[in-house]
Formats: C-alpha cells, sequence, structure tokens
C-alpha cells in the first residue's frame, strides 16, 4: 500500500497489535491459558474481519453511486468480477 495516511496508520497499528497478542499467547503461563487467548483473539479477529467487509462494500456502493457505474464497469474499476462487484453492492445494502 503506497498510501502514507490514516488507512496506513491504522494498518501499522493492527500489525503491532497483532505482534502484541502472539507474543501474549506465547507467554502464558499454559497451554490452557495460551489457548483461551489465542480463542479471544482468533473472535476478535473475526468480529474485525466482519466489519471491514462491510467497509468495503459500502466503499464499493459509494463509487458506483459517484461515478454512476453500471455492475461490469463498478467490477472494472474496483479489479474484481461483475458477481462480485454485485455480491459487494447487495451485501453492503443488506446492512445500511
Amino acid at each position: 500500500m503506497t498510501d502514507n495516511g490514516p488507512a496506513a496508520e491504522a494498518l501499522s497499528t493492527l500489525a503491532q497489535a497483532t505482534e502484541l497478542a502472539e507474543t501474549a499467547v506465547s507467554d502464558a503461563a499454559d497451554g490452557r491459558a495460551a489457548f483461551r487467548h489465542a480463542t479471544e483473539l482468533a473472535d476478535a479477529f473475526r468480529v474485525a474481519a466482519e466489519r471491514v467487509a462491510r467497509l468495503r462494500g459500502k466503499a464499493a456502493r459509494r463509487t458506483r453511486d459517484q461515478e454512476a457505474l453500471t455492475l461490469r464497469a463498478l467490477a472494472d474499476r474496483i479489479g474484481v468480477s461483475k458477481s462480485r462487484a454485485e455480491q459487494l453492492v447487495k451485501e453492503e445494502a443488506g446492512h445500511g
């Protein structure tokens, strides 16, 4: 990513947090505690991934609306298949 703005900063922070979490799991007192911490981490990442997927859909829909694009044109613009572009827009619409 070449962006040096807020998105790049967020990605850097996420990478640092992931490293800290990995260390916490590795340094846990025993296997059960490590497993519990790893499960909590996996759950948190799942929730975060769902939120980011919705943001991605919103960005696709925003691009389509701002540029008055057909689904085919949107797909070309964001580098996905037409069916994936449709899926992104529909998924976002369901959460909007």
